[in-house]
């Protein structure tokens, strides 16, 4: 059965929420979790939104796989604690290459956490990845920060603006 499509009212309502969430966590330094219950209803609204639903972590204690199925997620992210020491770690290393091959598998998007080492970015370099962020790169930045960064350095989409790369 179909959901019938919300309401304009219920789509900023959501939006509200969800930003409440975000602010909230970033001045108290936690991490947000979202639980969707009703499923088909958080997929008409990211429908009539025009979002994307990236995986918070596969692997970690934050993601389920049966979020891969039940929601329109696009983009799968690696975390961190499995980049550490990959050159040097095997168990890191076929994990990741388990996420990798499971994402590609769902054409889903990866993106790579918390790169520190020049030598981990080339291990995940050879297996495929192309996105990547952590302190090999650049330190944590605002959003005008990271605006300027990309510019700097010449990222796609960096005359956008901030919030909209």
């Amino acid at each position: 059965m179909k959901p019938n499509l919300p309401s304009s009212a219920e789509r900023t309502l959501f939006v509200d929420r969800i930003n409440q969430a975000i602010l909230e966590a970033q001045r108290n330094g936690k991490l947000v979790a979202l639980l969707f219950i009703d499923v088909d209803r958080f997929k008409a609204i990211n429908d009539s939104l025009g979002c994307s639903c990236g995986d918070a972590f596969l692997g970690t204690g934050f993601s389920s796989l049966s979020y891969l199925r039940r929601f329109p997620i696009n983009r799968s992210k690696i975390d961190q604690s499995f980049v550490r020491d990959i050159e040097h770690t095997p168990a890191n290393e076929s994990i990741t290459k388990a996420i990798i091959a499971l994402a590609e598998s769902l054409s889903l998007d990866i993106m790579v956490k918390g790169i520190e080492k020049l030598s981990e970015q080339m291990v995940l370099e050879k297996f495929g990845c192309t996105e990547g962020q952590g302190y090999l790169f650049a330190k944590p930045l605002s959003a005008a920060g990271g605006s300027d960064w990309m510019k700097q350095n010449n990222c796609p989409g960096a005359q956008q603006g901030p919030g909209r790369v």
